[in-house]
C-alpha cells in the first residue's frame, strides 16, 4: 500500500496473505475501528513508520504478523493502547525500529523468535509500566539505547539461542 493509504478510514479488519507485503508509512495510521489484523507473508513483511499508529482498538487475540523477515518501521505502533501481547515467531530476521510501540502503554509480554537476527531500535518499548515478561530467542541480538527503559513491571527478562547479544547504551 502507498503512503497513508486508508488513514483515518473506519476499516475494522485486515487480512492479507501474500509472498511479499510492504505497507507505506501511515498506511493504517488512526483507523480507530481497526481490530483484527493478519498479515501473513511467505517472504517480506514489511511495514513503514506510523503504519498502524493511534489504532487503539486492535485486539492483541486477532493480531498475527508473520514472515521469514518481518521489518517493523518507527512509530509503527505508537499509542496502540489494546496491545496486550506480542508474539513475533518462525522468522529468520526482525528487525523493530526506534520507538515502534511507544505509548503502547498495556502491553504486558513480548516472545520474539527469530532463527538468524532480532533487533530493537532505540527506546522501542520504553515506558511501558504494565510490560511484565520478555521472551527473545535468535542466533544474534542486538537492542539499542533504553529500548526497554522506565518499564517498571518489568520482571522476567530472557535472551536464549544467541551466539552473540548486544545491549547499547
Amino acid at each position: 500500500t502507498g503512503k497513508n493509504s486508508f488513514k483515518s478510514l473506519p476499516i475494522s479488519s485486515i487480512n492479507m496473505n501474500s509472498t511479499s507485503i510492504e505497507l507505506g508509512d501511515g498506511s493504517f495510521e488512526n483507523c480507530s475501528n481497526l481490530q483484527n489484523v493478519k498479515l501473513e507473508a511467505s517472504s517480506i513483511l514489511k511495514m513503514g513508520e506510523k503504519c498502524f499508529s493511534g489504532d487503539k482498538s486492535i485486539d492483541t487475540n486477532k493480531f498475527e504478523l508473520l514472515g521469514t523477515e518481518i521489518n517493523i518501521g518507527k512509530n509503527c505502533f505508537t499509542n496502540c493502547l489494546s496491545i496486550l501481547f506480542l508474539t513475533l515467531q518462525n522468522s529468520n530476521q526482525i528487525f523493530i525500529d526506534d520507538n515502534a510501540f511507544e505509548g503502547c502503554i498495556n502491553l504486558e509480554s513480548i516472545t520474539a523468535h527469530s532463527k538468524s537476527v532480532f533487533h530493537a531500535g532505540l527506546n522501542c518499548f520504553n515506558k511501558l509500566n504494565k510490560l511484565k515478561t520478555v521472551r527473545i530467542t535468535s542466533k544474534n541480538v542486538n537492542i539499542r539505547g533504553s529500548c526497554f527503559a522506565c518499564c517498571s513491571s518489568l520482571s522476567s527478562f530472557s535472551i536464549s539461542g544467541s551466539e552473540d547479544a548486544f545491549i547499547h547504551e
